[in-house]
């Protein structure tokens, strides 16, 4: 009813602004939710408009009505149904406002509350870390508070004396690692309220993983690597492309080795220079150049189907430089990855190819899968070292080329790195020598019966078994082109459209490779395993570790059963050499 009496007002008071100030406000939007929390005073609010000659006194205090909470704030005048103002400090504020038309004055409307804390919370209290009589080991902190509440935990981690980096974030009050290699880490948390400002970190405690490398059962193999990995979601923020570098603060060492010609890499190509130039423009930040290259391939080339479906069969061909995908139009993988940091090269912006795996149920360890990682230097611009880790981002160039999205909903694909993903190596180029190797199993028979291949590699035919995940709904706003991840069901914040409902935030999986030697005792085998860092441990990315183990479960095999043979020799591989005679 109240629609229609106003409908009828504003018909007959038309012109009448002393007649129109006794309607009701109703408001349209707010920068700040009333049912979030903001970490900024900032408030932008618009309501509906009363009509010419009326201007708009809006006032804030604690309560719905004036001086409640013993506070009355004159927050200004406005001739407009829009205001942007600063609330007077933290706490739940409504904001009262009341139209005026010369001497007379309407009815006051109040919107709100109007959630604000700009106050970190209190760091929490890191409990000891008891020393772990294997891979498995609990952290677990004090709960701290403030007024608007801490909604959850941020577990930061360093390997050695790397920067921290966050593994995950949960609501309780403990977090379980179960899948870390041998090695010394350091931990530390934060909390983070209701208006998404963390804490300062809590005290650091260490802890030593000295676990012998066990045997997890044989699986289908005979001889074998038993590999565990782990994979977090990361995703950058894309909205800011200030708190990224520019092509002219690129340091000299990260120019020298990510800024020059490669295999597949054409970087003098007058024919992409000029087109580079063409679709970058005179921009110079680094973000920004990655994006608009990033769109531009979407919109220019597709995924080469045809290609796909012949290198599955063994005859593909090779790489493409990135000549021939321009020329083309077409791609798989690396084609595309390859053409992308040609032409962001060519920009100035380092760039390099990563190799791995991803994850595919109806394959037997997953696709092999080529991506991109693009330096924007975050630590650069911000001074901290702990935003090492994001200085370089991932995009994936060929995992959208044939969806219908638009080209603000293509962001959604851009700056996120896959837990699906395993990753085995990058390097400046495609220098298979450098690259990190996921497993070399070399194995032979003397004699060899008729008909056998008897000095084959590994094989891998087992699938990845998921021993655990963690999955959120993924929420985007195509206008600030935030992202942000919502618990199962949860209500996203005001703008946000959902693009993918339950999607893999932790991944954790377990894969046997190996060989069965049916029965036939072998002469002898090797098993090469190469990754950067500490014994029985691989972590290519900061969010991502692998533990490898190694196992023998053949009653040929003239050893102690279940016994592990690994040492680490000066290369940085574990290799385990038997000779089995």
């Amino acid at each position: 009813m109240g629609g229609t009496v106003d409908s009828i007002t504003r018909f007959f008071a038309f012109g009448q602004p002393s007649r129109l100030i006794n309607l009701d406000l109703r408001l349209v939007s707010s920068s700040v939710a009333p049912t979030g929390w903001s970490p900024t005073h900032a408030l932008e609010l618009d309501w509906t408009d009363l009509g010419d000659g009326i201007v708009y006194e809006l006032r804030a205090g604690h309560g719905p009505r004036a001086g409640t909470g013993g506070v009355d704030v004159m927050l200004g005048t406005f001739s407009d149904s829009e205001a942007k103002v600063a609330l007077p400090g933290d706490g739940e504020w409504f904001v009262r406002v009341r139209p005026k038309a010369g001497g007379d004055v309407g009815r006051a409307t109040s919107f709100g509350p109007f959630r604000v804390d700009s106050t970190a919370p209190p760091a929490p209290v890191l409990e000891p870390i008891l020393p772990p009589p294997g891979y498995s080991f609990s952290l677990s902190w004090s709960p701290v508070s403030d007024t608007s509440g801490v909604v959850g935990y941020e577990v930061e981690r360093k390997v050695g004396v790397t920067a921290f980096h966050s593994v995950g974030r949960t609501s309780t009050l403990s977090h379980l690692e179960d899948q870390l290699g041998n090695g010394a880490y350091t931990y530390r948390i934060r909390g983070v309220n209701g208006a998404g400002t963390f804490s300062m970190p809590s005290n650091e405690q260490k802890v030593t993983v000295k676990a012998p490398m066990t045997n997890p059962g044989s699986g289908k193999f005979t001889y074998g690597i038993h590999a565990n990995y782990t994979s977090f979601m990361k995703i950058w923020d894309i909205s800011t492309p200030s708190k990224y570098a520019t092509v002219d603060e690129v340091p000299a060492a990260i120019k020298t080795a990510y800024l020059g010609d490669g295999y597949g890499f054409e970087i003098a190509n007058s024919t992409l220079i000029a087109k580079t130039r063409e679709v970058v423009g005179t921009e110079r930040n680094t973000l920004e150049i990655a994006e608009k290259l990033f769109v531009w391939l979407f919109e220019y080339a597709d995924y080469d189907s045809g290609k796909l479906t012949a290198s599955q069969r063994g005859d593909a061909g090779g790489l493409q430089w990135a000549g021939e995908t321009y020329d083309r139009k077409l791609g798989i993988c690396g084609d595309l990855a390859t053409l992308y940091i040609t032409m962001l090269r060519i920009a100035g912006v380092p760039a390099r190819p990563v190799h791995g795996y991803l994850d595919n149920p109806n394959a037997s360890v997953g696709d092999f899968h080529v991506w991109v990682e693009v330096w924007i230097g975050a630590s650069l611009k911000s001074g901290d070292p702990s935003d090492t880790r994001d200085d370089w981002m991932t995009v994936d160039v060929s995992g959208i080329s044939d969806d219908p999205f638009d080209v603000d909903a293509l962001m959604v694909y851009f700056g996120i790195f896959n837990p699906e993903y395993l990753a085995l190596g990058l390097n400046a180029d495609y220098d298979d020598s450098s690259w990190n190797a996921w497993a070399q199993f070399g194995w032979s028979i003397n004699p060899c019966p008729p008909g056998r291949d008897c000095n084959t590699k590994f094989v891998a035919t087992g699938r990845p078994i998921e021993v655990g995940s963690e999955q959120m709904d993924l929420y985007f706003n195509p206008t600030t082109k935030k992202r942000v991840l919502v618990e199962p069901n949860g209500d996203p914040p005001q703008g946000y459209t959902m693009f993918f409902p339950g999607v893999t935030v932790v991944s954790k999986k377990r894969i046997d490779y190996g060989v069965d030697v049916d029965g036939t005792k072998p002469v002898n085998a090797t098993i090469r395993i190469r990754y950067p860092d500490a014994d029985a441990f691989a972590a290519i990315l900061p969010w991502q570790s692998v533990i490898y183990t190694i196992y023998s479960n053949s009653p040929t095999v003239d050893k102690e059963p279940g016994k592990q043979y690994t040492r680490l020799d000066p290369l940085g591989y574990v290799i385990w050499e038997d000779p089995f005679d």
